[in-house]
């Protein structure tokens, strides 16, 4: 489904260049963070010198990180080699003054042995202004705002669009993808506040063959490369808003968007250049929202509902996509327990169509089912993470098993881990029963 980041729904490819240049693109990468870390290791230099009995609220400071990190992972049951990446991401925080906050942070990401090519992309991930007060605060730039609360649901968190280069619920931090925009947040009581956000080039969801798991789609979706914006007005700009108020010891989120449609619709089209093939629609979309979280002792309760009406959907009729509008509902409730150094988590997540058609490219309404579990040992040295996602239309399944240890004394994370997939192979897991895999994953933060 669109709203559960179901990929059948977005693929219109994009041709990865093969980078021809690696040894001179890898020389570069170092130089740069080898003259980042000279300069942190300055700036750390200085800033121990110039520790005086000024006053740290008003004085500028500087604060330099950066992330490295290095993974290889290999399949269980095709013999086709290692898949191995490395990303880079620096980053810098800047408070020139008490209430001003300048935020910049980049990523490098490669990936090796893929087939049929490697990958190299460097781009911006943030770079805002943000002025702060005790009532109010407003930003400038590229930035990410998250207004929902659903473990890896795609729920209320609808501002932006995904890049869809993993696994269909991967975290979303590592999928959404940062916009050019305006925000201002208004603190209108101790625990109210409305927001609002204005982009005024809203990005759409982009699929890239980088994955460690390419979705197996057809082969008209997966040659077809052409999008299309259509709406009145401002063809490309999102605007939202979103008030936030406790209510009974819960915090209450209201949302409302309105924007071009981040997933899109496919339909078949006549294109000069190439004949008939695949394009993606990105039709105006109305986005209004509810979302609750309340704390009860070690429980959290939490729940999420949007209703879009006339969203526009791929339709197979009999034989090509075309587009029809149907009125969507997606809604979850979750619960997390944490007891000492536990967390569990269960999550059940609905998406439907009204008058669901059978030629729907996909489920007409379709349940999804989550269960996290994490333990932390030895005082947060060692922590064992799982998550485990179900298809209940299709009754198949995706285990991810995570063991992680953090060395005394460094800034170092180990991690071993499995991805296992199962069930039917027309279910949104099942589909990857051939692709399960183990992964070796380092990462180092400064």
């Amino acid at each position: 489904m669109n709203t559960l980041t179901d990929n059948r729904e977005q693929y219109l490819g994009r041709k990865i260049k093969n980078n021809k240049n690696n040894s001179r693109h890898t020389a570069l990468v170092l130089a740069a963070l080898l003259s980042f870390l000279a300069t942190v290791g300055y700036a750390k230099g200085n800033a121990a010198n110039q520790n005086d009995e000024k006053n740290a609220d008003s004085d500028p400071s500087v604060e330099l990180t950066l992330e490295v990190q290095a993974e290889t992972s290999s399949c269980l049951k095709k013999n086709e080699g290692a898949i191995n990446r490395i990303s880079l991401q620096p980053g810098l925080i800047y408070n020139p003054s008490r209430n001003v906050v300048i935020h910049a942070e980049g990523r490098h990401e490669a990936t090796q042995k893929l087939t049929p090519n490697s990958f190299n992309e460097t781009r911006l991930r943030h770079a805002s202004i943000t002025y702060r007060s005790e009532t109010r605060e407003a930003s400038v730039g590229l930035q990410q705002v998250v207004w929902g609360k659903a473990d890896r649901l795609r729920i209320l968190d609808r501002i932006h669009s995904f890049e869809q280069s993993e696994l269909t619920l991967r975290p979303l931090i590592k999928l959404r993808r940062p916009d050019w925009m305006a925000r201002v947040l208004y603190g209108y009581s101790e625990t109210g506040s409305v927001e609002a956000v204005i982009i005024p080039y809203a990005r759409v969801d982009n699929v890239r063959r980088d994955s460690r798991y390419a979705p197996p789609f057809p082969n008209a979706l997966a040659t077809a490369g052409i999008r299309k914006t259509v709406s009145g007005g401002f063809k490309r700009t999102r605007v939202g808003f979103h008030v936030r108020e406790t209510v009974a010891n819960a915090d209450v989120s209201l949302i409302a968007s309105h924007g071009p449609s981040p997933e899109g619709a496919q339909r078949t089209e006549f294109i000069p250049s190439a004949g008939t093939g695949v394009v993606t629609e990105h039709r105006p979309e109305t986005i209004l929202g509810i979302g609750f979280e309340m704390p009860a002792d070690e429980l959290v309760l939490r729940g999420e509902g949007t209703y879009s009406p006339k969203r526009h959907i791929s339709l197979l009729k009999p034989t090509g996509l075309t587009l029809s509008s149907r009125h969507r509902i997606n809604a979850m409730v979750g619960a997390d327990w944490m007891p000492d150094d536990w967390f569990l988590g269960a999550q059940l997540a609905y998406s439907g169509l009204d008058s669901a058609p059978d030629t729907l490219l996909g489920e007409g309404h379709q349940y999804i089912g989550t269960l996290t579990a994490r333990r932390e040992f030895a005082q947060r040295q060692y922590a064992l993470n799982s998550f485990m996602s179900t298809d209940l239309n299709q009754q198949d399944l995706w285990l991810e098993i995570e063991a992680s240890w953090f060395p005394p004394n460094s800034n170092l994370e180990l991690a071993l881990g499995m991805d296992l997939f199962g069930g039917s192979r027309n279910g949104l897991f099942g589909r990857y029963s051939e692709e399960s895999r183990v992964f070796f994953r380092t990462t180092a933060r400064w």
